[in-house]
Parts: structure tokens; sequence; C-alpha cells
């Protein structure tokens, strides 16, 4: 997720009033939050692990209510539209309507149009207009809404009301990161539940302490651009796609990841180029042994030239080398670059 994302965020949520929300152990007259929370993607573990750890977080901060958690997985699942719409209204008749909070929770993929529902073979898509329908009906006054999924920002027009608070782990027109299968949380949900949100009495103290972390990551490299070419086989089934990547690493980064969405089965990953130029080469010099070595045929003024640029850099060490060709000149080959090679 990008700091831009969170930078927005932040500010709708300073601009939104909402009903203050206490942690736990106040009296009994205290606001109860009930806790509303559902991994919508059933494809990849993540979205299950989210959905059950932000529950368990929020309701040991700021719950004395009832919890309701449910999740898909690859062979199915009751995390779906209509019984998301269900579980709001059964969880908003034990409530106070007027004093007490509704606190929801979705995770999963997100797009312009909304949020990803795969349970087994079935597919929806959570709409911004499905979702404040639902909340509509609840009668609840007080509400918290925490989205966790690219693109969740298309949802802060259509929900954020001067009695609903509503965060989102994007703006409406980037992508949050993160969701691996094997992974416990994504990005997000590892910055505002997982740390800010176990430490802070309140949730803006908790937007604060993520916006900080979130912040203070520094970036390891630099998208220049990209170009995605894409064939599609209708006969069978099959999605054929080229993504052409350029970046430049503003750290050392031994390797670079990509992620994919999970809702494309991968039948095969070929191998990408790697375009390395000489000032890349320079830029990250440091610490580095270089070794320049000519073609067999060669300018001895465009050696030189390269061989002095090598010798400018911040680089540890250059040697100028050769190899033998067997082709009857390499004594004198070798003697036309042993007049370049300078230093010990």
């Amino acid at each position: 997720m990008t700091s831009k994302s969170w930078i927005v965020l932040l500010a709708a949520f300073v601009l939104t009033v909402v009903p203050s929300v206490s942690p736990a152990h106040a009296g009994e007259d205290a606001r109860k939050v009930s806790v509303v929370s559902f991994g919508l993607f059933g494809d990849q573990g993540v979205f299950k692990s989210e959905a059950t750890g932000a529950a368990q977080v929020v309701a040991s901060r700021f719950g004395n209510g009832p919890i309701n958690v449910q999740y898909n997985s690859k062979r199915g699942g009751g995390a779906t539209i209509e019984a998301l719409a269900k579980s709001l209204q059964v969880v908003a008749k034990g409530m106070d309507a007027e004093n007490d909070v509704l606190f929801l929770i979705l995770t999963s993929h997100g797009s312009p149009a909304g949020l990803a529902v795969k349970a087994g073979r079935l597919t929806q898509t959570l709409t911004p207009s499905n979702l404040a329908d639902m909340l509509a009906r609840t009668g609840v006054r007080h509400k918290v809404v925490v989205i966790s999924a690219c693109y969740s920002g298309v949802f802060i027009p259509r929900l954020a009301n001067p009695d609903m608070l509503v965060i989102t782990a994007a703006d409406a027109d980037h992508p949050s990161f993160g969701c691996r299968d094997k992974a416990k949380w994504t990005y997000f949900g590892d910055a505002f539940f997982n740390v800010a949100l176990r430490q802070a009495k309140s949730l803006k103290d908790a937007f604060v302490v993520a916006r900080a972390q979130q912040l203070s990551t520094k970036p390891l490299m630099n998208i220049t651009g990209y170009v995605i070419d894409v064939t599609v086989i209708p006969s069978t089934h099959e999605l054929h796609a080229t993504a052409k990547v350029s970046f430049t690493a503003l750290d050392a980064l031994p390797v670079a990841t990509f992620e994919l969405h999970s809702g494309l089965k991968v039948a095969k990953v070929d191998k990408g180029e790697c375009h390395l130029r000489l000032d890349d080469l320079l830029e990250f010099s440091e610490g580095q042994l270089l070794v320049l070595m000519p073609p067999h045929r060669f300018e001895e003024a465009s050696v030189e030239r390269l061989l002095q640029r090598l010798k400018q850099s911040r680089a540890d060490g250059v040697w100028l080398a050769a190899s033998l060709i067997y082709r009857g000149d390499d004594r004198r080959r070798l003697a036309r670059l042993g007049l370049r090679a300078v230093g010990p």
C-alpha cells in the first residue's frame, strides 16, 4: 500500500465526526461494541486469518458485545453477501440502536467495482451500494467499518457520515498489498490491527501509529513503467499474459517480488529479462569488485573510456581481464590490453 493512501485515509478519519469508542474495562453503562468480521475471498487463507485475528484484537480492546466471524475457503463457506446482510440484522437486534457501536471488518481482494466474494465455485461482488443498504437497514446509529482490500477507498463516499467511521487499506485509485496465501495478515491488517490497535487507546491513536509506521518504511524500488500484453483463448479458458516491468532499486535489493492476483490460476511463469545499464552499475558500485572483459575485436579508445569510468566509480577494485581465443593472435591482443591496464 502506498504512503499516499495512508495520508488520504487519515485525513478522512480526522474530518469524520464519530462516536467515541472507549476501551473495555469501563462500567456496565459503557457502550456495547458488537463485532462482525468477514473473510470474503476463500482461495487464500490470509483472509480467514485476518478476519479472525482482527475480530479478536478489536474485541480485546473495545468489545464487550457479541463477535460474529465468518470466512470462506477453496471448498466453499458461508461468508457470502446474503450471509453478511443476515449477520448484520441478527447482531443489530441485540443492540441499543442509539448508543451501542457496530464494528464491521471486511477483508478480501478489491477492485473499483467493490469487494470480491469467493466461496468455492460461488463468485460475487459486494458493491459500495450493497454495503450501504445493508448497514442502513440495521437501524444502528454508530458504526465503524474497516475494509482491508485493494481500491477499498471506493466505499468511503457511500458509507462515511457523521455517525459512521470508515477506514480502508487504500484509496479508490490504488491497490493494497500483502495478500499471500500463507500469511497471517495483509500489510494493512498487520500495521493497523496487529501492531497499532493492540497498544492504542482509541481508533484515532491506532491510525496515527499505523500511519507513522507506514511512512517510515523506506521503499525498496521505484517502478518506472509497466506494460501488460494479454491474449485470451476462449476455447481452452486460458489467458496468456506477459508483464514487462521496469524499475530502479533504491537500496540493496537481492530479490524483486511482484504479487499476482490470486483470482488467476497461474499455470506457468517464464523467467523475464534483466536489463542492467552502465549507469545502474556505477550508481550501485560501492563495495563491488568490477571486471572488464573486452570482446575479441575491440577499439582501444572505447576500452580506455570505459575503463576510466569504472575506475572513477566507488567500486573497491577494477580489473581488466581477457581470455585466450586460440586463433593465433592471442599474444598481440593481450599485449594491447596490457598497455591499458593501470594500477596494481
